[in-house]
């Protein structure tokens, strides 16, 4: 199970969008790029089905996608599966498999003509092969949670071979922990002197699942010691893994000798799931079942975000398919939260599932994997700048993380170096120094998807 273990995805599929200047598919003219947020995803996971009671392992059997269909019975299935050829259309933006694997950067078969050229251009800082999460088309010998399964299904997607079973008990066991958590935050915006339980409950949302997804075989034990005898007695032991000298002593660090690996990590996995099955619902069974495909189109997605780019200012007002205006007026709060009065509203603004609007602008420009910037925001709005590993604090490398530098990158193919400073423990003196990083702030590289030759469409690696 625990190589099963795949986080929340972090995808680019168009590069650059903006207001009256890109089109949308080659067609109709970007007019508004909005950022639709799920509410607590995790959250909202942990409080659905959960693989509860003893988990037994058995041999997959001639009926047991039926059996899945039908509920009777639940838990994760490992298996072979893929889109069907003439379903590659239907799911060529957002690619439904979410599966880490390899990506052979040096290989143009893999990422494409565009990006491997670009890549084998550069003199220094080649990109290598890495692991990476990606969205795919297909998956083999993956373990697939039985709820995401059936959406698989639902879907069109086939199952070309089973191995094996691993069957549950099915039960919202956490749905009242999944209250207690939104309720006490609905308490704090109502009540300001309870904003710091708040805070603490949001904390306890986390952890309850970043608990079970804990790494139990990367635990060590931290010793000191001064004695020469004890230390060398320590470096002899076969569970020593490092040490490091201080001024009269040595920081040793040792594996565990026994691990007590209670962790369930099969909950973690069935909530990364069920959050992937959430997004996958908001982009298929919601976005691209109201809008015609000539009207919107994915910019990026966050675990539990999505960036979209539309052909008018208010798509859920004006874009939605005329024959689909009752449905959506029917089933709207399925998605989002209940907007007809002030106190339904801010209840809902705590409803773990749920989508609002998180930011909405003019212009995006997305580079790689949270690196990206939102900018020529609506009034209500900030410009938004993520650069990973950059400091951006206190003014620093606004020269670089602007609008013009990612707009530079996306247009000249370039990378741009950015500046971080700050403070360190040296290893050779033990005291603490000043550090001053020159590293590649924006890079034009991106290889979960394939890059086409513009630089900025993208489609999925066929791997």
């Amino acid at each position: 199970m625990k190589a099963n273990i795949a986080g929340g995805p972090s995808i680019i599929f168009n590069r650059y969008a903006k207001r009256n200047e890109t089109k949308i598919r080659d067609g109709k003219v970007c007019k508004k790029i909005i950022e639709y947020d799920a509410n607590a995803l995790y959250l909202w996971a942990l409080g659905n089905e959960m693989p509860c009671g003893r988990l037994t392992t058995v041999e997959a059997y001639d009926g047991i996608i039926d059996d899945i269909k039908a509920d009777k019975v639940f838990g994760f299935l490992e298996c072979d599966i893929h889109n069907p050829e003439h379903l590659k259309g239907y799911f060529s933006e957002m690619s439904p498999i979410f599966k880490n694997v390899l990506i052979d950067c040096t290989n143009e078969s893999v990422i494409g003509k565009h990006m491997f050229d670009y890549n084998q251009s550069r003199t220094s800082n080649r990109s290598k092969p890495a692991r990476k999460l990606i969205g795919s088309y297909f998956g083999e010998k993956i373990l697939i949670y039985t709820p995401l399964l059936k959406w698989y299904l639902s879907h069109g997607m086939e199952i070309a071979k089973t191995y094996c079973f691993i069957k549950a008990s099915s039960h919202k066991a956490f749905a009242p922990f999944m209250e207690a958590v939104s309720n006490a935050r609905r308490e704090g915006d109502l009540d300001k002197s309870k904003a710091m339980i708040a805070e603490m409950m949001k904390l306890v949302g986390n952890s309850a699942f970043g608990r079970s997804g804990m790494d139990m075989s990367k635990h060590k034990e931290v010793k000191y010691e001064s004695n020469d005898k004890a230390i060398k007695s320590k470096i002899e032991h076969f569970t020593f893994h490092g040490l490091e000298e201080l001024n009269d002593a040595c920081e040793i660090t040792m594996k565990k000798r026994r691990l007590n690996n209670n962790n369930p990590i099969h909950l973690s996995i069935a909530i990364y799931q069920l959050a992937k099955l959430r997004m996958l619902q908001f982009y298929y069974d919601c976005i691209d079942f109201y809008f015609d495909r000539s009207d919107f189109q994915y910019q990026e997605m966050d675990t539990d975000s999505a960036y979209i780019d539309f052909s008018c200012e208010k798509p859920f007002q004006d874009c939605i398919k005329p024959e689909l205006r009752a449905h959506f007026k029917e089933h709207k709060y399925d998605w989002f939260p209940r907007d007809y009065n002030t106190e339904v509203a801010k209840f809902d603004r705590r409803t773990p599932g749920l989508f609002k609007d998180e930011w909405s602008g003019d212009a995006m420009v997305s580079l790689s994997s949270k690196n990206y910037i939102c900018y020529l925001p609506d009034e209500s709005y900030k410009v938004k700048v993520s650069a990973k590993g950059v400091q951006q604090g206190r003014g620093r490398n606004n020269d670089v993380l602007n609008p013009d530098g990612f707009e530079t990158v996306v247009r000249d193919r370039i990378t741009l170096r950015g500046t971080n400073k700050g403070f360190r423990l040296s290893k050779e003196t033990k005291s603490i120094i000043t550090y001053t990083q020159n590293k590649s702030a924006l890079s034009y590289f991106y290889d979960k998807r394939r890059v086409l030759e513009d630089g900025i469409t993208t489609e999925a690696l066929d791997i």
